[in-house]
């Protein structure tokens, strides 16, 4: 492979994947310090994208939303969390979860509805992505209440 800049491809590979981490440390302090552009499900958004991606791309690129809808897997990915949230067979939405939301992931279960919150990133390398999300379980002040038996 001809070198123009003087960068090998493996150089600039492992600069492009640090980076990465960096944005999505930024996107994880931006996402929980700010409200919500949009709410959209997750085949919405999806649809959105497949209708039209440039104007899907100008409505929720860059922008903080909330998206909703079933798990379908989740995994480890060193410190952080990938949840895919099921559209159908032939869409899904990724998010890769931040460490703030460790609490919460031991209830997701694979089908069980749940929403994210994440800076929308659009279609990256195939996928419909969010990033630094956060998990927005309308039940967490409830369930704190019951754990330390407040009945209030």
């Amino acid at each position: 492979m001809k070198r123009e800049c003087g960068i090998s491809p493996t150089t600039l590979l492992i600069c492009l994947t640090l980076l990465a981490g960096c944005f999505e440390d930024r996107w994880d302090k931006e996402v929980s310090s700010n409200p919500s552009a949009a709410k959209v499900s997750a085949s919405g958004l999806c649809k959105a994208y497949g209708l039209d991606r440039a104007k899907a791309d100008k409505d929720y690129k860059g922008k903080i939303i909330e998206v909703y809808g079933p798990v379908q897997e989740t995994w480890a990915e060193g410190e952080r969390t990938m949840v895919v949230l099921s559209v159908g067979k032939e869409a899904e939405v990724r998010c890769m979860v931040s460490p703030a939301s460790g609490p919460d992931l031991a209830d997701l279960k694979v089908g069980r509805p749940t929403m994210l919150k994440g800076k929308c990133r659009g279609i990256v390398r195939g996928d419909l992505m969010l990033g630094g999300c956060l998990i927005q379980d309308p039940l967490r002040a409830l369930k704190a209440k019951t754990m330390t038996g407040d009945p209030q």
